[in-house]
C-alpha cells in the first residue's frame, strides 16, 4: 500500500482535485494520503475532504513533505503536490513497475528522462539511501528533485514508470494562475540553486543523522 503526503497552503480547489485524483485511479482506500496544511482553511478543507491532515504554519514544502513522511502508515511514500493530477491507472501503472524502492512518476515531457518531478519511495530506501528523509531538508524547494534523483541513479535504483501517470498543472506550463506559493518557490529555487551546486562540488554527502 501507498501513504501519498501532499503539502498545500491556500489552494482548497487545486487539493481537491489532487485528493480526487489519486482515489479516482487507485483501488477503494489507495492511497492512504497525509495533507500538511500551511493554513487553516486548508486544513479545514482537507479534514472535510476525510484525509489525515497536520497544520505546519511558516514552513517550506521540504520540510512539509518530511513532516508529513513521519506520519505515513505505509511502506510505500508518495510525494504529490496540490497543483498535480494523477492519471486513471496510475496506481496499477505504479505497482507493476519493476523497482528497486524508488520509482519516478512519469510526467511526459515535463521532466527530463533522468529527474523526476514526483515519486514513490519505501521506508527503507529513505533510510539506506537518503539518511533517513524523504527529500533531503538542505533545501526547500525543488532543487531537492535533482539530488534525490542523483542518489537514486548512483544507488543503481532509479526506475520511472512507462506510461505517463501525472499531470503538472505547474503555471509554467499555462496550467495555474500564479500565485504566492509559486512567488515563494520562486525565491526558494534561488537559494537552492547555490545549495545544490555547493552540494554537487562535494559529492552531495548526507549531513543529517539517520532514523
Amino acid at each position: 500500500m501507498v501513504s501519498s503526503i501532499i503539502p498545500s497552503r491556500g489552494r482548497p480547489e487545486l487539493l481537491w482535485n489532487a485528493i480526487k485524483s489519486l482515489r479516482d485511479g487507485a483501488p477503494v482506500g489507495a492511497p492512504d494520503i497525509v495533507v500538511i496544511a500551511g493554513d487553516h482553511e486548508t486544513y479545514r478543507m482537507a479534514t472535510k475532504a476525510g484525509v489525515d491532515t497536520l497544520l505546519m504554519l511558516d514552513s517550506d514544502a521540504i520540510a512539509k513533505f518530511n513532516y508529513g513522511a513521519q506520519h505515513a502508515k505505509h511502506e510505500w511514500i508518495m510525494t504529490f503536490m496540490d497543483d498535480d493530477v494523477a492519471l486513471p491507472g496510475w496506481f496499477d501503472e505504479c505497482m507493476n513497475t519493476p523497482n528497486q524502492g524508488f520509482i519516478g512518476l512519469n510526467e511526459g515531457d515535463a521532466y527530463s528522462a533522468v529527474i523526476t518531478g514526483q515519486w514513490l519511495m519505501t521506508k527503507a530506501f529513505c533510510k539506506e539511501v537518503l539518511g533517513g528523509v524523504l527529500l533531503p531538508p538542505v533545501y526547500k524547494s525543488w532543487w531537492a528533485d535533482w539530488e534525490v534523483c542523483w542518489h537514486a541513479r548512483k544507488a543503481g535504483r532509479y526506475t520511472k514508470t512507462q506510461q505517463i501517470v501525472i499531470k503538472h498543472n505547474h503555471y509554467t506550463l499555462g496550467l495555474a494562475q500564479h500565485d504566492e506559493t509559486y512567488r515563494l518557490g520562486e525565491q526558494y529555487h534561488l537559494e537552492d540553486g547555490r545549495v545544490y551546486r555547493e552540494r554537487e562540488a562535494q559529492g552531495f554527502p548526507i549531513t543529517w543523522t539517520k532514523k
